[in-house]
């Protein structure tokens, strides 16, 4: 778990917190160890995104540090909101260290 965050500034302050997520990590390692193939991927966690930071602008934004193997946005089941947070996965582990 890395304790390490970085604010970025604009219109909006997003807080990111740089955070390992074990249990999907752990089953891209398993996955790609059966496929033969010996990959690590990073995953990020953002928190606090502010309204308006969908999905297409965090892929666009987060797309210069590296390849975006999968984004998911937090979303409330009753009413499909954001709940505030999200997880990226990047095709490297390196990625995943930004500051």
């Amino acid at each position: 778990m890395l304790g390490t965050s970085i604010t970025v500034t604009g219109p909006h302050f997003v807080r990111l917190l740089l955070h390992e997520y074990q249990t999907q990590a752990s089953r891209a390692q398993a996955k790609a160890k059966a496929a033969g193939k010996p990959s690590e991927r990073g995953v990020v966690y953002l928190g606090h995104i502010p309204y308006g930071f969908f999905e297409d602008q965090m892929k666009g934004f987060f797309s210069q540090f590296g390849t975006i193997t999968r984004l998911r946005l937090a979303r409330s089941k009753r009413t499909g909101n954001s709940k505030h947070y999200a997880f990226i996965e990047f095709e490297t582990a390196e990625v995943r260290v930004l500051g």
